[in-house]
């Protein structure tokens, strides 16, 4: 979903809570990662990037 290029930017009827850029969807992402890294719910195994080194997805890992 950080790739904006990803088909889910173009569902039809979204809802009003939608994120509609790649920044919000960024920025909500970011925070819901941070939540659940700070108590070890999980963390990040490996990043996945683009051909043009932009990070594009990443590999979790669920603590214990």
């Amino acid at each position: 979903m950080l790739d904006p290029d990803h088909e889910v930017w173009d569902v039809d009827n979204k809802a009003n809570t939608w994120v509609t850029t790649e920044t919000d969807a960024r920025r909500y992402i970011q925070h819901a990662i941070q939540q659940l890294m700070e108590p070890g719910h999980i963390d990040i195994n490996y990043i996945h990037e683009s051909e043009d080194g932009k990070s594009v997805d990443i590999t979790l890992v669920v603590g214990e």
